[in-house]
């Protein structure tokens, strides 16, 4: 845990100089070649610093120094091998228990100051409130609008403003201010959320905002668990957010004339959005001097009636969607039909056309479901080729 590894860093320094070193050895040349008083003090005043830094930062409050020394010195003195299952049967408290010590104290210590937090910014709101013009919303945040500003306000959480502000905590130290700074409104704390949605542009507020819609039981560099904020935030300016319009997916739609020559038994089943169908079929067409042969699928009810029109040997014209997939690391072409006529019909129209109906004799029906995803899909008898279409 990091908390043990720098308690045990900043104890083995301040130990090296806390507690003294052995005599030096050596002849004059070589004792001369240690650090001078002057810097060995320096050093020890440093290394205090640092670990003083780090007990204030980690907020420890009052420790307890005289036992912090005995710790130090204890370890100084302990005989044998950090390595021996016995070496630590020495100390007061088995310092592989570290962890779970720190932690416990840390946690102790911050559940007391967020609940110290909480009730000087409970007393704070409640002395604010009595001020002219202060409000309180349902959620708790205080305010008082200074400048209301124009009718242009902040209405979502995704609206952008642009701001002048000042934070302060309770004892009014500032923590945080800027000019001219823009943010989203879902990327701020609950607090200004809300707040921010009360003015308009040009408009001046004050806010008080308590720590659940501040930076909560944790806080955050330089502020304390629960901690109630103070704001001063001017509205400059508003962006208020503008959904994209989504475009219709455009599909390359592309025709082919050839003979049909192999049609492939009917595939059904039920996915989670409900039973689908689907017929697969081979399709010859001129390649050159040459015959080639494309696999083409009818996805649907309405595309398997389409197909069942048609016998092997009839002359047709496919319009379809060309489409790839990736799946295991291999690419395969998708090529769904989206009309089947005779060959030598008028082209086909950009859209797909509206469903005409169909006898019932020609092809067996079967509830229009939306194509299934590769989950929904059946395995082949031996698995080794399923396509993930």
């Amino acid at each position: 845990m990091k908390i043990s590894k720098i308690f045990a860093i900043a104890s083995a320094a301040v130990l090296m100089v806390a507690c003294g070193t052995p005599a030096a050895e050596g002849s004059k040349e070589v004792k001369a070649l240690l650090p001078s008083k002057s810097l060995t003090d320096s050093t020890s005043y440093l290394i205090g610093v640092n670990f003083g830094s780090w007990i204030k930062g980690n907020d420890f409050g009052e420790i307890n120094y005289n036992e912090m020394l005995k710790g130090m010195k204890d370890f100084i003195n302990a005989k044998g091998n950090m390595q021996d299952s016995t070496f630590f049967t020495q100390f007061k408290v088995d310092p592989n228990k570290m962890n779970d010590v720190l932690d416990g104290y840390i946690q102790k210590r911050r559940a007391y100051t967020g609940a110290l937090n909480t009730e000087k910014g409970a007393k704070f709101i409640e002395n604010f409130l009595k001020e002219d013009g202060a409000q309180q919303t349902e959620s708790g945040l205080a305010y008082k609008i200074i400048e209301p500003g124009n009718d242009k306000k902040a209405v979502s959480d995704q609206d952008t403003v642009w701001v002048d502000y000042k934070g302060t905590l309770l004892d009014d130290t500032v923590f945080d201010e800027n000019k001219d700074i823009n943010f989203t409104l879902n990327r701020v704390i609950k607090g200004w959320g809300e707040g921010l949605k009360l003015i308009g542009e040009g408009g001046k507020v004050k806010l008080v905002i308590p720590g659940d819609l501040a930076y909560g039981e944790y806080g955050t560099r330089g502020i304390a668990p629960n901690s109630t904020l103070v704001f001063d935030v001017t509205l400059n300016k508003v962006g208020n957010f503008v959904a994209p319009v989504e475009e219709p997916v455009k599909r390359m739609a592309l025709e082919i004339e050839g003979t049909l020559a192999q049609k492939l038994p009917v595939q059904s089943g039920n996915s989670a959005r409900g039973p689908w169908a689907k017929q697969e079929f081979i399709l010859e067409f001129p390649d050159g001097n040459f015959t080639a042969k494309a696999c083409f699928t009818a996805w649907g009810q309405e595309k398997v009636q389409d197909l069942g029109k048609y016998q092997v040997g009839d002359k047709v014209k496919v319009s379809f969607n060309l489409k790839s997939r990736e799946y295991n690391g291999r690419w395969y072409n998708d090529l769904q039909i989206w009309k089947i006529a005779p060959a030598g019909a008028q082209p086909a129209a950009p859209a797909q056309p509206a469903p005409q109906a169909r006898p019932a004799a020609q092809a067996p029906a079967y509830p229009q479901a939306p194509a299934p995803t590769l989950e929904d899909m059946p395995a082949d008898s031996d698995g080794a080729e399923d396509l993930p279409f």
